[in-house]
């Protein structure tokens, strides 16, 4: 389990097997603005999405 930001800003939170994503885990995108982020949570099988998981957005409360 650990937890990896990539040279492009995304960033993964989840479980590892041989150093790639493997198992249940939260992939967030990188986004020009803070807010409205989207992420996946769900599997991932072998570095790639798999099996079931949502893809969500999340929305910060900008008036504070």
């Amino acid at each position: 389990y650990g937890i990896h930001v990539f040279a492009n800003g995304d960033r993964y939170i989840g479980f590892w097997e041989k150093s790639t994503m493997h198992g249940m885990g939260i992939y967030v995108f990188k986004t020009i603005e803070d807010f409205n982020r989207v992420a996946y949570l769900g599997e991932f099988y072998n570095g790639k999405f798999h099996g079931i998981g949502k893809l969500v957005r999340m929305q910060n409360d900008v008036n504070g």
